[in-house]
């Protein structure tokens, strides 16, 4: 089943993990710590555990999973080197991660194309126009100088239609709401249309702090 994965985070400051910076890097190799640390092994007993030479890994070895980060993902990642297409799921996991930790504010939705496209259709019926509905939102590449595995991609929306979106889903849950009301997707409306409520106050705080206002940056799965 296909996901989104909203970050309130100025596309800028995505697209600088990319080759980022000696403090940026610094920053980021830190939050990066949680997504290595292994599980713990499960302690074999038995017969399997006197037949490790028979055997090319020893029963109770740690098993890496090849969609899991590795610091040499990170290296790459931080460096803006080329991720070789075996890599590419894993350092896409490893960024949605780091933006997730840069992040002002993240949600994730169990919306796959389909479901995205039944949620604007509901919507729709509800008089909200599509200009502000998922597959807007989902319609602009963010250029963030990865390639991102099959079935993937990440798109973003500035500042402005962040709020113009807030406001129309608002009027769409707080209205007559008939055509909603019976919609299977009625609950991740409710719920993006109140994550979108942030973006004013993240906007002030993030100019207070100097950084950029933020937008929507997507990553979504089919």
């Amino acid at each position: 089943m296909g996901a989104l994965q909203l970050h309130a985070i100025a596309v800028e400051e995505v697209r600088a993990v990319v080759g980022a910076d000696e403090s940026l890097a610094a920053r980021l190799r830190a939050v990066a710590e949680d997504a290595f640390r292994p599980a713990p092994a499960v302690e074999q007993r038995g017969l399997l555990s006197k037949l490790g030479p028979i055997f090319r890994r020893a029963p109770g070895a740690l098993v890496v999973d090849p969609a899991d980060p590795t610091p040499a993902d990170l290296d790459t990642l931080l460096a803006g080197r080329y991720v070789p297409p075996d890599r590419q799921q894993a350092t896409w996991t490893l960024l949605q991660r780091l933006v997730a930790e840069l992040a002002w504010g993240s949600l994730d939705l169990p919306l796959g194309r389909a479901e995205r496209d039944a949620v604007d259709f509901d919507l729709a019926r509800s008089g909200t126009s599509s200009e502000v509905g998922l597959g807007r939102l989902c319609s602009h590449d963010a250029r963030l100088g990865v390639q991102p595995p099959p079935g993937r991609s990440a798109c973003a929306r500035p500042h402005a239609f962040a709020l113009e979106m807030a406001a129309a889903w608002d009027a769409a849950v707080l209205g007559d709401g008939d055509a909603l009301r019976d919609s299977p997707h009625r609950d991740d409306v409710v719920t993006l249309a109140h994550w979108l409520n942030g973006f004013e106050q993240w906007g002030r705080v993030a100019e207070q702090q100097g950084r950029p206002t933020p937008g929507i940056v997507v990553f979504a799965s089919r």
